[in-house]
């Protein structure tokens, strides 16, 4: 089951385009995700909501 969650984490992550990496990855900077909160997570989901509504299939 941890191995399937794995590889389709592996598989969304290759199929972002660099411009949709490079958003995420703006979108994390200056975050501590040691703490990450759910506020951090809203913020995130404005910040970017297409590609996390996208990333709920993770999730699942």
């Amino acid at each position: 089951m941890a191995l399937e969650k794995r590889l389709k984490a592996k598989r969304f992550f290759c199929s972002l385009s660099d411009d949709e990496i490079n958003r995420l990855a703006a979108s994390l900077q200056g975050r501590d995700l040691s703490r990450f909160s759910p506020a951090d997570l809203l913020s995130m989901i404005k910040q970017n909501p297409k590609m996390l509504w996208s990333m709920r299939k993770l999730m699942m």
